[in-house]
């Protein structure tokens, strides 16, 4: 799966979720994700977070429901295997106009045999 998406922050403190649908299609398989990332237009790439959750009712993104997960680890089965199974990227700053995009976003399963 391959994906490209920007956000453009406001005038003021920046909290932004990305927080992709539903992916209910990993079955047991087992998941590293992999991103590309480009944070631009001055924006600083230590305020960038991913998480994934399984508990995220679609309205609101409560930071309790996540967990912070960092590009390349294997991800837990008992979370990729759950129909409700999504991930988040977040960007935290303050400041005016902050840009950022998030490019190349690639699934992996390893096939353990």
């Amino acid at each position: 799966i391959r994906s490209s998406f920007a956000i453009q922050g406001g005038t003021n403190t920046t909290d932004s979720w990305l927080i992709s649908p539903a992916y209910s299609n990993f079955g047991n398989a087992q998941i590293i994700l992999n991103v590309d990332q480009n944070i631009l237009q001055g924006a600083d790439p230590t305020k960038y977070r991913i998480y994934c959750s399984t508990t995220f009712n679609g309205s609101s993104a409560d930071e309790s429901e996540w967990t912070e997960i960092t590009p390349g680890e294997v991800l837990p089965t008992e979370m990729t295997s759950n129909p409700n199974f999504r991930i988040a990227f977040r960007y935290q700053d303050s400041g005016t106009n902050k840009f950022w995009e998030i490019s190349g976003i690639r699934f992996n399963a390893i096939v353990v045999r």
